[in-house]
């Protein structure tokens, strides 16, 4: 029995371990099993090098500030946050209501976009419809709320829809999850 990556063989110190995609011939030193999940893009599928199915991963995610999405998300929540006393002042809930469903709208129906995609969507929104209360005179609550309408019906009509995982900007590592140890003595 030898590693499917280095081609060594199992030791007592260094065991190997079977993926949990449920073939029984994938045998992987953990340290070499992590070298090649590195070298795989998040956004990519991790699948097995014998049988081509995708393993169970537990995936670790970090939304704390420390990369572009992780501050587009915060600045996203902060305008959000800001929505909200506009649309009780204005007496349209549906405003706030909109805002959240554009943001939570790649977890309700899975996109080939990541939900950075989604942020940003609102992100612009939110500024086009700040620019049309602060320079039109004329501007009505029920103008913004059609206006964002129409955002969600374009947003749901030009996204081909595939399944993905749309937290994948914050993945920061994944790790497979064994089905047993592999390694007898």
């Amino acid at each position: 029995m030898d590693c499917c990556i280095c081609l060594d063989p199992g030791k007592e110190d260094d065991p190997l371990f079977l993926l949990s995609c449920g073939c029984k011939v994938a045998l992987f030193h953990q340290t070499c099993e992590t070298k090649w999940i590195d070298t795989i893009p998040a956004d990519t599928a991790i699948k097995c090098l014998i049988c081509k199915r995708e393993p169970i991963l537990k995936l670790n995610y970090c939304f704390s500030d420390i990369g572009p999405p992780q501050k587009l998300l915060q600045n996203t929540c902060f305008l959000f946050i800001l929505e909200l006393p506009m649309a009780i002042h204005y007496k349209t809930p549906i405003i706030g209501l909109e805002g959240l469903f554009i943001i939570l709208y790649p977890f309700v129906v899975p996109f080939n976009c990541d939900v950075t995609y989604f942020l940003v969507q609102y992100n612009l929104t939110m500024l086009i419809n700040l620019g049309l209360i602060l320079f039109s005179k004329d501007i009505k609550m029920y103008d913004i709320v059609l206006y964002r309408l129409l955002h969600i019906c374009l947003l749901s009509l030009f996204i081909n829809k595939t399944k993905i995982n749309p937290l994948t900007p914050f993945i920061i590592s994944r790790e497979i999850t064994h089905s047993k140890l592999a390694w007898n003595q």
